[in-house]
């Protein structure tokens, strides 16, 4: 099977075929712009021409109109293209005009879409080959279905809080670009997507997962495998094969042999999950085809998990990524160990990535060590709130997108809690507080450290001169009528910024 990107091609089906929700469908009639042609392609465009719409820009490049037919002339140049296959759309110089298009071929020097991972009908030459670039083309006509290679659960999405954007790590990695902003959650645009699972790998939360094979059949199989190896310390293998679409696991007396679609389906949890469960090393081995993005996310999530795992264990690596390989196509068609039913969750009841998380680093860190310190970006770690520019105002808890923060008061006292194991680091906090008195802290802790909640910041609350009620923390009036005096404010003003709502009103202040 073909590759193009991250796995293999859509497959083509027959016209109105169903295609269920977790598949996407692309339609083409097979409308064809070509980019960058020369008077030596002439007998391609007339042969592609030949049973489909074809339009030739900047035709001056190629020739007469005469010499092109039945392929169609045009004399502009294209400024811009973007969509995918069955549904391009490309935008012209000197004009508003939009030209639909089924598949783009671009002939030039530089790519319009620069895209790491191209859309599925946007075809360029290999290694200069354009003859085999219009044989590509021309096979982009009819019906083709692809699986929908991801899930995303937008209710634990930290993409957006409060109009504060919290966390945009899945944008950050997108080779193929398919995920865009929506405002308070990401969206995947699926037919763009081509599975390479990266998005699930960054995503902190596991909002975004790959489809299939799911997070808990992984992790029933590799679990069940361990249990029956011979080995004290088995290796855990991980192989990339781009050409199946379910996993594989082989048990060996010293070794399990997982093939996944996706070398990203088996992430970060399931490395920790593994570990905990008896693995003594786990070796990563992605695909040809795996984009560089992916590959440098990958790299930097296993040096920050060896980090933790030497600084606990201290030993050896305890996982490793290896070269890139082939597809493994032949060795790799081997039965599946199939999951336990009684470890199997219902499909409504998704595993979620944070929680095998904290439970696999529970078990292998002690308490009592000392936190050790990760590289910046880490996904784990704490905030260190300095105790005399914190005035307890709150912003931080209400934009945290995981409720790691917690502000909490009564008549006397107000208190802010901080529960480490949720923390992501997406660094909401730290923007969002008027007196910059959060830093962000990567690290790990053991478990004393990371569960439960512990108290970070503490101040009386202050009463209302007037009325005798509570009314906010102290340092936040002090905070907030020093302010004023800075903005300008008169005595009076800044009096009543000590005063209840009610009897700010009373005042004739009708603002909290």
């Amino acid at each position: 099977m073909d590759f193009h990107g991250c796995r293999a091609k859509p497959v083509r089906v027959q016209p109105l075929e169903r295609v269920g929700e977790d598949a996407v469908l692309y339609v083409s009639e097979g409308t064809t712009v070509v980019i960058g042609a020369r008077a030596s392609d002439v007998a391609e465009l007339r042969s592609l021409a030949a049973d489909r719409t074809v339009i030739v820009a900047n035709g001056h490049a190629v020739g007469q109109p005469e010499a092109l037919r039945p392929a169609q002339w045009r004399a502009e140049c294209v400024r811009a293209v973007e969509g995918w296959l069955g549904a391009f759309r490309v935008h012209w110089h000197g004009s508003d005009d939009v030209t639909h298009a089924d598949v783009v071929i671009d002939l030039t020097a530089e790519p319009l879409i620069r895209h790491e991972v191209a859309p599925f009908g946007y075809v360029r030459p290999t290694n200069g080959d354009r003859a085999a670039a219009f044989a590509e083309a021309a096979a982009w006509k009819g019906c083709f279905r692809k699986p929908r290679y991801f899930t995303y659960l937008p209710e634990i999405c930290a993409h957006e809080s409060f109009g504060l954007t919290a966390c945009s790590r899945c944008l950050d990695v997108c080779a193929a670009e398919a995920i865009r902003s929506g405002g308070t959650v990401i969206v995947v645009d699926p037919h763009l997507c081509q599975g390479c699972g990266s998005c699930s790998l960054a995503c902190p939360t596991g909002a975004l997962s790959v489809a299939a094979p799911s997070r808990a059949d992984l992790l029933s199989s590799v679990r069940q495998a361990l249990a029956e190896t011979r080995s004290d310390r088995p290796v855990v293998r991980v192989v990339e094969v781009a050409t199946v679409e379910k996993s594989y696991t082989t048990t060996r007396e010293n070794a399990v042999e997982i093939a996944v679609p996706a070398l990203a389906a088996f992430g970060e949890e399931l490395w920790f999950a593994a570990l905990a469960a008896g693995a003594g090393a786990i070796i990563l081995q992605p695909s040809r085809s795996l984009p560089n993005k992916s590959l440098q996310l990958l790299m930097q999530r296993v040096s920050v998990a060896n980090t933790i795992m030497q600084a606990f264990r201290q030993g050896e690596p305890a996982i490793r990524v290896a070269s890139a390989g082939g597809e493994h196509n032949e060795a790799w068609h081997l039965p599946a160990v199939q999951p336990s039913r009684a470890n199997s969750l219902p499909p409504d009841q998704p595993l979620l990535k944070r929680v095998v998380l904290n439970e696999a680093l529970d078990v292998l860190c002690r308490s009592g060590d000392a936190p050790v310190a990760l590289p910046e970006g880490a996904t784990f770690g704490s905030i260190d709130v300095e105790r005399e520019r914190c005035v307890l105002c709150s912003s931080c808890a209400r934009v945290c997108p995981t409720a790691t923060i917690r502000y909490a008061e009564d008549t006397r006292w107000a208190r802010l809690f901080f529960h480490e194991a949720n923390c992501i680091q997406c660094g909401a906090c730290a923007r969002i507080c008027p007196t910059g008195a959060i830093t962000l802290s990567p690290r790990i802790a053991p478990p004393d450290e990371r569960s439960g909640w512990r108290e970070v910041q503490a101040d009386p609350i202050a009463f209302c001169p007037s009325c005798g009620k509570p009314v906010m923390p102290s340092r936040l009036r002090m905070w907030l009528q020093e302010r004023a005096r800075q903005l300008g404010a008169d005595s009076a003003i800044v009096a009543n910024t000590a005063l209840c709502s009610v009897c700010r009103q009373s005042a004739g202040v009708a603002y909290d």
